[in-house]
């Protein structure tokens, strides 16, 4: 008995330390937070290009879907495979393990609560989100900076937002009506619960975005992997 009673006072004391603020994580351990990336940023302006750097690795990334163990939550090239699908470009020869079935039997697409309709939702606001944190940490949306590195980085960012909100409508709305409201608006990392925006404005974002991000990337030439003026000049023409 006296054991058990020792037992239960040390457990009780360890929930009340465990639950002091020193023991609690306050930052994120699997994205930046806007307060890391503004802190940085003020020390080494280097930091948004890695930021940015990060946002291209999302590209890739298995889980970016925000799954575990999904084995078409690989990024870009997987949401590719989807849109090929569903437009009938690519056939499905095989039902092996069931993989991609709900995509190739039209059958996702018909019910809002499957999986497949979240995945690439995630990984396109979590696109959006990371590039909210670099305008952010740059100066916002409307700042112009004068630093060479920081445009080519704002450009870079904003092309990525309207790049994400692209695929998304898409992706998430049924042709083009400008008057159909069809995915929620972020422009701000702080933002939350935004309601639906119509086709139009989401639209009149991207371009916007594409628009100014083309001047800002005036003499980015990057890599190959990276995006220039002509990439974002791209899907304006």
């Amino acid at each position: 008995m006296k054991s058990k009673i020792i037992l239960s006072v040390f457990t009780s004391a360890l929930m009340f330390v465990s639950c002091g603020d020193d023991f609690l994580e306050t930052e994120p351990s699997e994205f930046t937070s806007q307060d890391q990336i503004d802190s940085a940023t003020d020390l080494d302006p280097s930091v948004a290009e890695g930021t940015i750097r990060g946002l291209y690795a999302l590209m890739f990334t298995a889980g970016s879907g925000g799954t575990d163990l999904d084995h078409d939550d690989f990024g870009q090239k997987g949401w590719d495979i989807y849109s090929d699908m569903l437009s009938g470009d690519m056939v499905l020869a095989g039902l092996t393990y069931g993989w991609y079935s709900g995509i190739s039997q039209l059958q996702s697409t018909i019910d809002f609560t499957d999986i497949d309709n979240a995945k690439p939702w995630v990984y396109y606001y979590r696109i959006i989100l990371q590039s909210n944190k670099v305008i952010l940490s740059l100066g916002g949306n409307d700042f112009a900076p004068e630093d060479i590195s920081a445009k080519h980085n704002l450009g870079q960012a904003k092309a990525m937002r309207a790049y994400a909100y692209f695929y998304l409508a898409n992706l998430y709305a049924e042709g083009y009506n400008p008057n159909e409201e069809i995915l929620p608006i972020y422009i701000a990392a702080e933002d939350q619960n935004q309601p639906l925006s119509t086709a139009k404005e989401v639209y009149d974002l991207i371009i916007k975005d594409l628009s100014e991000a083309a001047v800002l990337l005036e003499g980015f030439s990057g890599t190959k992997s990276e995006i220039n003026k002509w990439i974002a000049k791209g899907p304006l023409s």
